[in-house]
């Protein structure tokens, strides 16, 4: 029991993170409906059912309702969780409400993707394109960083043959040398930046990859 207590503890903010979000996704939503000819049935603060076009943000809080022009419910927003409803709940209740959520996050994702991809070749294609952007813009930090170190040789080789010939390096070549490597620092950095995006880009499209190829053969077995 002491275990599931401290679960509970350790989901809660990450839930009321999700169901937050949620309401805050509806909410942006909201324009899209509004132009689809759809209206919003709510009870506002007075205690009255009021049906109207838009919403706001605080009215979208408090739950609502899409209904059609013809007057059918299209579907139905809950209130936003409030801190001390969530409190409120059994251990239990919360349990079950963490499935739900996720549970609904996956079928969203699902959704997502079939949606977006008719096979699998979509995908692989799109994945390629993402990727040689990754290259391009790599390419360009590393042909950034070759030039800065040309500048930076160049600097130090004049530099150099000022101390040679006995004399004191001026201050402004030391300075250029010394804005020249920052700026070196910092390219390196973008270059490594973008590799790591670019890995983390590709074991999303081979995890999508998977997620999908699982969805359309359970769509093609549900035809049969």
């Amino acid at each position: 029991m002491k275990n599931l207590v401290l679960i509970i503890s350790v989901l809660r903010n990450s839930v009321l993170s999700v169901v937050l979000g949620l309401s805050l996704v509806a909410t942006l939503l909201i324009p899209e409906v509004a132009l689809a000819e759809a209206f919003f049935k709510l009870t506002n603060e007075q205690g009255r059912t009021v049906i109207k076009e838009t919403l706001t943000p605080d009215e979208a809080r408090r739950g609502y309702e899409i209904i059609s022009k013809s007057g059918n419910v299209v579907k139905v927003v809950a209130p936003e969780l409030s801190e001390e409803d969530y409190n409120a709940m059994t251990e239990a209740q919360k349990l079950a409400m963490i499935k739900k959520e996720n549970e609904e996050r996956e079928a969203r994702y699902n959704l997502d993707l079939l949606l977006k991809y008719s096979n699998l070749n979509d995908l692989q294609a799109e994945r390629e394109r993402k990727l040689r952007e990754f290259d391009i813009s790599i390419s360009i930090l590393q042909g950034n960083l070759a030039v800065l170190r040309e500048n930076a040789e160049r600097q130090r080789s004049v530099a150099a043959s000022i101390e040679r010939n006995g004399h004191p390096v001026p201050e402004k070549i030391q300075g250029n040398i010394a804005e020249i490597e920052r700026e070196m620092n910092e390219a390196r950095e973008s270059v490594e930046k973008r590799k790591e995006e670019k890995q983390a880009i590709s074991a999303k499209y081979d995890a999508d990859a998977l997620r999908l190829e699982s969805l359309l053969k359970k769509k093609v077995t549900a035809k049969r």
